[in-house]
């Protein structure tokens, strides 16, 4: 195991609903960072996002644990699709909280990578967030924002 993750790991976790980081800078995160190439002409990137646990802010960074969804979508191309787990790494900026990076697992080492991104709390979280339903949902909401878009 990584020990460069041993501190993130150790952090307590606090309840979602204290989350530093704000909804609309989530959103704009995800948008402009999950995929990995820029969109395709006339494409329109969507994401949304469900908060599996912050640590807490007693020492930077703050890391927000989220289950994120972000799919390109146009009318003419079918376009990308990103669902995953995702640690994003927030310090404080100016006064204020900005989200500086991410760390995600692959595909190739996914159990490997969330075991070493992840607190013990959340890889738990993680392993069972995909039998839950809830991508499922995440994906209708999705799917209705890009419908309202491309109307």
């Amino acid at each position: 195991r990584d020990l460069a993750h041993a501190p993130a790991l150790l952090q307590q976790i606090v309840p979602v609903n204290v989350s530093l980081v704000s909804e609309s800078q989530i959103v704009d995160y995800l948008k402009k960072n999950l995929l990995t190439s820029s969109p395709s002409p006339g494409a329109e990137v969507f994401c949304t996002y469900r908060t599996l646990g912050e640590s807490e802010f007693t020492a930077e960074p703050v890391h927000t644990y989220v289950w994120a969804l972000c799919v390109e979508s146009g009318k003419i191309t079918k376009g990308k699709i990103v669902s995953s787990p995702v640690d994003l790494v927030a310090r404080t900026r100016d006064g204020g909280i900005e989200i500086v990076s991410h760390k995600m697992p692959s595909e190739e080492n996914y159990r490997r990578d969330v075991n070493d991104i992840f607190p013990p709390q959340i890889q738990n979280l993680i392993f069972e967030y995909p039998a839950s339903g809830k991508i499922n949902e995440m994906e209708n909401e999705l799917f209705s924002m890009a419908k309202s878009s491309l109307r």
